[in-house]
């Protein structure tokens, strides 16, 4: 990359959060967020790369490296039209993105079979 280049890097965090202060505890997305930590240290891959991400980019020898955090709704439960699709949309990401890594890793590194892993 020449000097005067730049790059936009996104990154999700696996670790979906609430706004709410009594998140349920019993929550399958919860359960997830728990397994995911599990897979990342048997698999010995770092699941939550977002949070270093910028510090990568700097190493690297990025300058002005600049960092935007953004929540997004996790399903179609807003209120407002617009977060509603947002929800939808990035439901359907966090799904099927979760899907295609999280089984390799079930089923290459945890051993489970591919009818049960997820």
């Amino acid at each position: 990359m020449n000097s005067g280049g730049w790059i936009e890097q996104i990154e999700m965090d696996i670790n979906a959060q609430s706004d709410d202060t009594s998140p349920s505890s019993n929550s399958k997305v919860r359960e997830l967020c728990t397994f995911t930590q599990q897979m990342g240290t048997a698999s010995g891959r770092d699941l939550y790369i977002s949070k270093s991400m910028k510090t990568l980019i700097e190493e690297a020898g990025f300058v002005n490296v600049q960092e935007r955090q953004i929540n997004l709704p996790l399903g179609s439960w807003a209120a407002d039209p617009k977060f509603k699709d947002i929800g939808r949309f990035f439901e359907r990401y966090y799904k099927t993105g979760l899907q295609g890594w999280l089984l390799q890793i079930c089923t290459r590194t945890l051993g489970v079979s591919g009818d049960n892993a997820l």
